[in-house]
């Protein structure tokens, strides 16, 4: 779904370009236990949860 000009771009945000992002984008920030996996044809952003 989207529109033709839609993407999805992963990156620290160390490394952000910040002439890329206008009102219309969204960014998610992660934590220290986020990872960046490869799966299948993409790559999937998770970030694991501890319960104590």
């Amino acid at each position: 779904m989207g529109t033709p000009e839609q993407r999805t771009t992963v990156t620290r945000l160390a490394g952000m370009n910040p002439e890329q992002v206008d009102m219309r984008t969204l960014v998610i920030i992660g934590s220290s236990t986020t990872r960046v996996v490869r799966r299948g044809d993409g790559t999937a952003v998770l970030t694991l949860r501890h319960h104590g």
